[in-house]
């Protein structure tokens, strides 16, 4: 009896979690350093072993794992850390990662270090490939702020149903809409706080249109009124549906023999797929021609996704965060348009047509509104 009892118990310390590093996303930004979500690491209340968010007011945040493959899953285990806040949780579960089905609420002690097993009957596993933890409150006053929630670890226990994964939804951007870098403040103090004329290029896709009442117009417009001297120019180089690689092959010459003070590019808005490896090298080559070539300020603003089209949604996001990472990489400024939108509550960022089976038809007056605001902001409050 004894030897099966250690047995048995042998076999249950030697499973291992199906999440062990996979990917997740969390529905607000993770502390810096404190990323051990799924590392195996169940002891930790520090970083990078456990787990940490920003000290974001906004709930509920949501932690999606994936598993990458699709799991008949028999046990949850959800560590809470001894570092406080992390109250009411969920945890949810999806074959697509899309309908999640809730199957577990609870309620953490503050600031105590305990394991939440949630453990399916026999016969009761749950089929998924995605794990959703949420957090619906805060107890306060933990650790960083009021509103930072920890978790030590998330672990999953199941068997794979040897099927292939499906890929992760895109979700939607989180973190700042605004990335500033120090090329802004020298552009404010020797270009923009200047009595000098000013010529501001918008370069790519539909975004980078600057017809009447566009955004691009409405922010040159704004610039010219703040100002106490010289004239703001707006000249267009867009076309629907140009990416990084037409630019580069058709507009390059043409965007460097104009010298403007300030070059926008946009991609991604009219996407509904993308090549990443040519998105990315493309988009590499292009900023560091104009980069090499050019004095100019090189701001990019992200594409803004039409969200009643699921197939170009990934798309779009897509090309969204191959311009983040060129941002950070070359230490650009940039605009994030879904996430100004977001912020500023604009829930369809375009208008429709009704006479053409309400298909999407320009940018509302909202989402103009608020990109130009959110592009002035970027360039006169560095």
């Amino acid at each position: 009896m004894c030897l099966v009892a250690l047995a048995g118990s042998c076999a249950h310390a030697q499973e291992t979690s199906l999440v062990l590093e996979k990917p997740y996303k969390c529905s607000t930004q993770v502390l810096s350093g404190w990323t051990g979500l799924v590392d195996g690491v169940t002891d930790s209340d520090g970083g990078p072993g456990c787990f940490a968010t920003v000290n974001d007011p906004k709930f509920p945040k949501y932690m999606v794992i994936d598993l990458q493959r699709p799991c008949k899953i028999k046990r949850i285990a959800v560590h809470n850390s001894a570092n406080g806040n992390t109250r009411h949780i969920t945890i949810a579960v999806s074959g697509t990662g899309q309908d999640f089905e809730q199957i577990r609420e609870f309620i953490f002690p503050n600031g105590q270090a305990m394991t939440l097993n949630h453990r399916f009957g026999e016969n009761l596993e749950r089929r998924a490939q995605f794990v959703r933890i949420g957090v619906l409150d805060s107890w306060g006053g933990g650790l960083g702020g009021d509103h930072g929630v920890f978790l030590r670890e998330v672990e999953v226990f199941g068997t794979p149903t040897g099927e292939a994964g499906v890929d992760a939804p895109a979700s939607e951007p989180t973190g700042e809409a605004l990335m500033r870098t120090r090329a802004l403040r020298l552009f404010k103090h020797y270009a923009l706080d200047a009595e000098r004329e000013l010529k501001v290029m918008t370069v790519g896709d539909s975004l980078a249109s600057g017809g009447e009442g566009s955004w691009a117009a409405q922010a040159v417009q704004r610039l010219v009124d703040s100002r106490t001297g010289g004239s703001v120019e707006l000249v267009t180089l867009a076309e629907e549906g140009a990416d990084p690689t037409a630019v580069l092959i058709h507009k390059l010459d043409e965007i460097i023999e104009a010298a403007p003070d300030v070059v926008v590019l946009s991609f991604g808005t009219d996407s509904v797929s993308y090549l990443p490896g040519t998105v990315r090298r493309d988009l590499a080559e292009l900023l560091e021609r104009l980069s090499d070539e050019m004095t100019s300020l090189l701001v990019l603003l992200g594409p803004v996704p039409d969200n009643t089209d699921e197939e170009a949604l990934d798309a779009v996001r897509g090309m969204a965060t191959e311009l983040e990472q060129a941002a950070r990489l070359l230490g650009l400024p940039m605009v994030r348009a879904e996430r100004a939108l977001l912020d500023a509550g604009v829930a369809t960022a375009f208008e429709t047509d009704a006479g053409e089976d309400d298909v999407p038809s320009a940018l509302s007056e909202d989402a103009r509104r608020t990109i130009a605001d959110a592009f002035v902001e970027l360039l006169t409050r560095p």
